[in-house]
């Protein structure tokens, strides 16, 4: 499923590239997320057309791969730079799940961003992300060690579902209120439909 929601956000990624692209626009891919492993990520961004579809085929590579040593984010880092070195007005995709800690943090820490440029969240979720099936014991990643919870209970599992809808909800509406728009990816939607209906979101 972790694959899944990667190549969902590739395929997003492509489709946003492919269309600035195609407008004669430039285009920049900073690829900062911590799934990536040593070696797929090359330091800076990455420009130029034939450049861009590299680095978009090597995230693909790098997404079904497991790595010891994860990627560090750097997103107050990414925000700087992205503040220091893009032209007013510029379009700016963020493609994060906006619900793991390492997201893109709150939507007020792109307020800056937010003055100067068209800021576009893509949030890729799983439905299980969503809404927990019954799936038993399930250890759950906490700090450097893991945490086993019951999937079991139905009122754990409402409880759960409720927080993530509600973050998500919350993270739109922040994001809208910084005049952002915010998409959502379902992991397992149809990538042409979801992509026939952005535009929509977007006008």
């Amino acid at each position: 499923r972790r694959r899944l929601k990667l190549t969902q956000g590739l395929l997003a990624a492509h489709a946003f590239a492919a269309g600035a692209l195609r407008q004669n626009l430039a285009v920049e891919i900073h690829g900062i997320g911590e799934s990536l492993c040593p070696g797929h990520h090359a330091a800076g961004p990455v420009t130029g057309q034939a450049a861009i579809l590299q680095r978009l085929a090597e995230l693909a590579d790098a997404a079904g791969e497991t790595c010891e040593e994860l990627q560090p984010v750097d997103w107050p880092g990414l925000r700087q730079r992205l503040l220091q070195r893009l032209p007013a007005g510029s379009v700016v995709v963020v493609l994060s799940d906006c619900l793991s800690d390492t997201g893109p943090g709150r939507p007020m820490d792109w307020a800056p961003l937010a003055a100067a440029h068209h800021l576009i969240f893509v949030s890729v979720a799983d439905r299980v992300e969503l809404d927990m099936p019954d799936l038993g014991l399930v250890a759950f990643e906490a700090g450097n060690g893991a945490r086993w919870l019951d999937t079991g209970s139905r009122r754990w599992r409402e409880a759960f579902s409720n927080r993530q809808h509600e973050r998500l909800e919350a993270w739109r509406q922040s994001a809208e209120a910084l005049g952002a728009a915010f998409l959502a990816l379902p992991a397992e939607a149809e990538p042409a439909d979801w992509l026939a209906e952005a535009p929509v979101a977007l006008a």
